[in-house]
């Protein structure tokens, strides 16, 4: 009898406990972020029957995902790539989609530092929202345990990966409360079921709808290729299983911001690495950058934004007329063409706006007048630090811009405006110092 009572009241008090958890388990559209929906919808679409309306896929991580849009290629080709994975979760992902359907064409890109063995995504976006199953995550387990590269693979998690991995997997509130307690400040129900949506809409792309530019003029140099010998045994997995199944498979290497230079260290190592797997698989193709673009068609240094999407994946629908051949290729006249142009800009317009404005290093002008309109008109400012953000008569002026305008003449207009903006730009600044101190 008393152990029954003991029972009953353990259970009474792990009651609560195991609400919430089933919350987690059943409801992650209400707490999870966007990231959460795509994984999830992403899981959905890779085991569902639709996919044999596909005979082209895209793999890879982010920057493809930014790269190909179906809207512009061809009406069965779908963007499964998924945003921070690695050729191991892609191994993964392409069997769960030979069991639905074989695919005639596989277009896979991955940027170099998802190949060099950091799984960046695999527990705060694919384990977060439970994207594999049991069996599939105790397999990465463990080939991660067994490797080497376990404090590469992933840090900073690598000594208590196992113990994450258990959080994850029992839906424990520790991992999960955070993302249910801020929920409860935003309808992400709401906003997570309109992205899946426009996932739907979109076929999977969703990273490069986006006007922001590329504004930042620091250089980077990349001065070597390196990829790890996990990834590259799972990338050799990939193309040996679309060999099997007799599907072609197209390597691409996406282009990046001209702000990027490569070493002849860089691009040697790269080319050994793509030859190597060209030679070992018949059905295999290497593309190389195939078309410039300039710094604005970018987000950042690796992300296409929507101007530079665009003209990848026309340029990409041009090159395999024989893979979208005019039956099966979106009808893409000039009309079509402004028609979603104008459709993105209008979407993404006041979306840019609202975060400039949020930014506490911006400044916002509105109806300049003078000197200053006419330096603005004449585009004397951009290196200055006005970029190409106009809304009527509204201008946003980035911080390192503060000190150099000549206010003059239009002091009256945006005195207060600047004023206002340097007194929380050192607030700010303040802010982080006495952070670091803490530290």
């Amino acid at each position: 009898m008393k152990t029954a009572k003991l029972l009953f009241k353990i259970m009474v008090c792990l009651l609560p406990l195991w609400c919430v958890m089933g919350y987690i388990a059943f409801f992650p559209q209400s707490y999870g972020n966007q990231m959460t929906a795509y994984n999830l919808w992403h899981k959905k679409i890779c085991r569902s029957k639709e996919l044999k309306n596909y005979n082209t896929i895209v793999l890879g991580d982010s920057v493809a995902n930014a790269a190909y849009v179906p809207d512009y290629i061809s009406e069965d080709f779908i963007n499964l790539s998924l945003p921070q994975s690695t050729p191991i979760e892609n191994y993964f992902i392409l069997k769960e989609i030979l069991k639905i359907h074989k695919p005639s064409t596989i277009f896979i890109s991955f940027m170099n530092h998802h190949l060099n063995g950091y799984m960046n995504g695999l527990f705060d976006e694919r384990m977060f929202s439970h994207r594999f199953d049991f069996k599939t995550e105790a397999t990465i387990m463990n080939y991660a345990r067994k490797s080497r590269d376990i404090a590469t693979i992933f840090p900073p998690r690598h000594r208590r990966y196992l113990h994450d991995w258990v959080l994850h997997r029992l839906y424990l509130p520790p991992v999960f409360m955070p993302s249910l307690l801020n929920s409860n400040l935003n309808d992400r129900k709401k906003d997570n079921d309109e992205f899946v949506k426009s996932l739907e809409l979109h076929r999977g792309t969703f990273t490069s709808r986006s006007q922001r530019e590329n504004v930042d003029n620091k250089r980077i140099d990349y001065t070597a290729y390196y990829i790890s010998s996990l990834q590259k045994k799972f990338y050799k997995r990939i193309l040996k299983l679309c060999n099997e199944q007799n599907i072609k498979v197209k390597i691409v290497i996406l282009p990046l911001s001209p702000k990027i230079r490569f070493s002849e260290n860089y691009i040697r190592q790269r080319k050994e690495v793509y030859e190597e797997l060209e030679s070992e698989f018949p059905n295999v193709e290497v593309v190389f950058p195939f078309i410039n673009l300039r710094p604005i068609d970018f987000m950042d240094t690796h992300h296409l934004n929507v101007h530079g999407s665009f003209k990848f994946s026309v340029a990409l629908r041009n090159r395999y007329k024989d893979i979208f051949p005019p039956s099966a290729t979106a009808p893409l006249s000039e009309r079509t063409i402004n028609g979603r142009e104008d459709y993105l800009r209008l979407e993404n317009e006041y979306a840019t706006l609202l975060e400039r404005i949020e930014d506490p290093f911006y400044a916002i002008i509105f109806n300049p007048k003078g000197d200053l309109a006419e330096r603005i008109k004449r585009g004397d400012m951009n290196r200055k630090g006005i970029h190409s953000y106009k809304y009527d008569n509204l201008f946003l002026l980035n911080n390192d811009a503060l000190d150099d305008v000549s206010l003059n003449a239009e002091k009256q207009y945006v005195e207060f405006s600047l004023g206002k903006q340097k007194k929380r730009n050192r607030e700010n600044a303040a802010r982080r110092h006495s952070y670091r101190n803490r530290q």
